[in-house]
């Protein structure tokens, strides 16, 4: 079950316990928001070595980095230096943005290495492996890239969701174009679709 569901159900989690201590609040006044979906606890079961952090209203503001390779550097050493420094700085999360290397192998190493939450954008990893053949990108491929996401560990993701085909052609006439990759990503795939 989810942090949700356990709150849904009036069960106080380890993760639950944890958050609240770190934010000096009670379990249960915990409990209670996040039954009524003001806070979320991004736990993966399958991340091993996570320091649960809380977000929402009347908790701390949580600080997030972004790391990642490209094309330019692929180095799974660079990635991880850079996580040890984040994790240094005491931020809660950390998102990998990474498009270049072996992006299954990447990803695991920083979660593993990770005491914090590692969110991660699904679509990256369904474009750079699939954008020379993104007329057969379907809803059935990007789902198995979002559960591998999950099956790695991965506590959170960015689904990006945020156009509509009747605001398709009004994008495309932007100035500067479509600023967000997953965005960008997006147009292509409904241009096609």
């Amino acid at each position: 079950m989810t942090q949700l569901e356990y709150a849904k159900q009036g069960i106080v989690t380890d993760e639950m316990k944890t958050v609240a201590a770190d934010e000096q609040v009670s379990p249960d006044d915990l409990l209670r928001w996040m039954a009524d979906g003001k806070v979320v606890i991004p736990a993966n079961r399958n991340h091993k070595s996570l320091h649960p952090y809380g977000i929402g209203k009347s908790l701390r503001t949580k600080i997030n980095a972004n790391i990642g390779t490209s094309e330019n550097n692929t180095s799974l050493e660079h990635e991880l230096m850079k996580l040890e420094i984040i994790e240094e700085l005491k931020a809660e999360s950390i998102m990998d943005l990474s498009t270049a290397g072996d992006l299954n192998e990447i990803r695991q190493e920083i979660i593993d290495r990770s005491k914090i939450m590692v969110g991660t954008v699904p679509i990256y990893q369904v474009m750079t492996e699939q954008f020379e053949r993104i007329e057969k990108i379907d809803i059935d491929s990007i789902l198995k890239v979002i559960d591998l996401h999950g099956q790695q560990g991965v506590d959170f993701i960015t689904v990006h969701c945020g156009i509509t085909r009747e605001a398709l052609p009004l994008v495309e006439k932007r100035v500067i174009g479509i600023v967000s990759r997953g965005g960008a990503f997006l147009a292509a795939w409904m241009k096609i679709h």
